[in-house]
């Protein structure tokens, strides 16, 4: 233990004085304490300083920690940061054994937030439509719903008019389309009593979940985003199935929007000159002369060359740079000859392919 230097005060008459001290320890040190008291004096029973050694991890709490973090990442799905994983196990190691086996009991408090939102190997784009109207079992498609009985609708063709709705399209693309956001009412005031709708892909089995809860004379809206089936897995005649439960009901639906898996552009690669394809820049005799040209931002440069026009290919002339530049290509050459040349400069601009 080491403990700072006092200074003594100017000699006064002075009974008592306030005194600050510090007590510098490693964490190798035990515990210990630190007093003062007037010379001629017995010693205090109190201790004005107590110091403790730093916290150190002991190899059980390290072993502990480290386990918390790593079924942490096993249950989560999903690789963490590894900074992020030393920065935690050091800071799990230092808390007391039974703490850290409490912990470890339930590790799913020290999962990370995820930095995306859905799932990173199913990514589906949403697309706004117009609201559209594809379903009116008044107008079309038979009588209501009888409780207990399941009918077929389509969300995507170009004419929905067999089943009350409009006789064009509403934009939902059949195939690409596996979900639709859909604004459903039931017509409660033309239902016998209450009741409830479910909904499923055509082709799946019903689940208990409703999408709307009715009561006799009242309509209900709810807008629902509804999983279609997929023509890539199975047969579809239809996108999606309703059902009626306890009593039949009247129908109206319109479709708001779709979401299908983004669809990548294929790839693109344009040949850029300058000045033009069709001109060129002149050279004058005996000059060294710089030329370049470049892609537009949504390419990437991916190939060049300099070009001195055919009809001057009897005459020297002497390219010593060529290369990209930039996000174009640069040419450099000495024209050699008696009279001007043409030249011109070229880029190969690819626009990688993306979503």
């Amino acid at each position: 233990m080491r403990v700072s230097k006092v200074v003594a005060t100017t000699a006064v008459a002075a009974a008592a004085f306030m005194m600050s001290s510090a007590v510098a320890q490693n964490a190798q040190q035990p515990i210990g304490t630190f007093s003062s008291w007037p010379i001629g004096s017995k010693p205090p029973l109190t201790a004005q300083i107590e110091a403790r050694p730093a916290a150190v991890a002991s190899a059980e709490q390290r072993a502990v920690a480290k386990a918390i973090i790593e079924r942490a990442e096993t249950e989560s799905g999903r690789p963490f940061d590894p900074a992020w994983r030393d920065s935690e196990i050091d800071r799990l190691s230092k808390k007391p054994v039974m703490e850290l086996d409490n912990a470890l009991r339930d590790s799913r408090a020290l999962i990370p937030a995820p930095s995306f939102l859905g799932s990173s190997q199913a990514d589906l784009s949403y697309t706004p439509v117009s609201p559209c109207r594809i379903i009116d079992t008044r107008v079309g498609g038979g009588p209501p719903i009888a409780a207990g009985t399941a009918r077929s609708f389509r969300t995507t063709g170009t004419n929905f008019t067999a089943q009350g709705g409009t006789a064009g399209t509403c934009g939902v693309p059949f195939g690409p389309a596996t979900a639709a956001v859909i604004n459903f009412t039931a017509i409660g005031a033309t239902a016998t009593g209450p009741g409830n709708l479910t909904a499923t892909p055509t082709g799946s089995a019903f689940t208990t979940s409703a999408i709307i809860n009715w009561t006799a004379g009242i309509n209900v809206a709810n807008a629902v985003t509804l999983p279609l089936c997929n023509p890539a897995t199975t047969g579809c005649g239809n996108d999606f199935d309703i059902k009626a439960n306890i009593n039949s009901v009247h129908i109206v639906a319109d479709v708001l929007g779709y979401f299908a898996a983004p669809q990548a552009s294929a790839l693109s690669v344009d040949a850029v000159a300058y000045p033009s394809p069709s001109t060129f820049s002149v050279c004058n005799s005996l000059f060294n002369c710089p030329i370049s040209v470049q892609c537009n931002a949504n390419s990437l440069v991916t190939g060049g060359g300099c070009e001195v026009q055919d009809s001057n290919a009897g005459y020297l002339f002497i390219w010593y740079i060529s290369g990209p530049s930039g996000n174009g290509w640069f040419c450099k050459g000495t024209n050699t000859a008696n009279i001007a040349q043409n030249i011109r400069a070229w880029a190969m601009c690819s626009r990688t392919p993306g979503r």
